[in-house]
């Protein structure tokens, strides 16, 4: 995670990007958040489609990132592809994909992709640092931002939705119907009509007023 969040900041200042808007998924959310946390000023809105930015907590959160990234489990996913192929399924992704294009997911998954999967969810629980940094973010340059949230309905066991609007009482929430984890998979046009907007209506005004944008 660590690797991430530095690409997210080396992007940034690499192509001197300006006036960004982050929209993160899952686990991106923490690492997205701490790499964008090094080049705040540079940040003009936040996204996340289920996603979250803060320490785990609580023993079932835990113990799912303990079991998801554990070797057994993750060298049996590798020999079996059980959890690449739910995800693959309309449970997951392939909501509105063919076969063509669950192969094609399953093809970037499968093996090394495999493998790091599961290694990025073992660090998720340890990373104390990373976490720290997009908390800080939270609560200091990011907590007058934009925010838009998106999940879907069937998959906030955890509660993110309401964590978010507690930290940003402003943020404009949305829930996709029978969505899963992937709400942009799920619903697409929804949640592209949904980002549009959004930006449109709270990010780009703020924008405009500083001046024009490079980005």
């Amino acid at each position: 995670m660590e690797r991430v969040a530095r690409v997210i900041q080396s992007l940034t200042e690499g192509l001197d990007l300006q006036d960004l808007t982050l929209v993160v998924h899952d686990l991106g959310g923490p690492a997205g958040l701490a790499g964008a946390a090094q080049v705040s000023d540079r940040i003009r809105g936040i996204a996340g489609l289920n996603a979250f930015a803060w320490k785990p907590s609580g023993a079932f959160f835990r113990g799912m990132l303990a079991l998801i990234g554990s070797t057994p489990v993750r060298e049996l996913d590798v020999l079996t592809e059980f959890l690449y192929r739910i995800t693959a399924s309309r449970f997951g992704v392939g909501r509105h994909l063919n076969e063509d294009g669950r192969q094609a997911f399953l093809a970037g998954v499968r093996h090394h992709g495999g493998r790091s999967f599961h290694y990025y969810m073992k660090d998720a629980r340890s990373c104390d640092a990373l976490y720290e940094r997009a908390e800080a973010g939270l609560a200091g340059p990011f907590r007058s931002l934009p925010l838009l949230t998106i999940f879907g309905e069937r998959n906030d066991p955890l509660g993110f939705q309401r964590r978010w609007k507690s930290l940003f009482p402003e943020a404009r929430q949305i829930v996709v119907e029978k969505g899963n984890h992937f709400p942009m998979c799920d619903d697409p046009q929804l949640v592209a009509d949904a980002l549009r907007f959004w930006h449109l209506q709270k990010v780009t005004p703020g924008i405009k007023a500083r001046g024009p944008s490079y980005a």
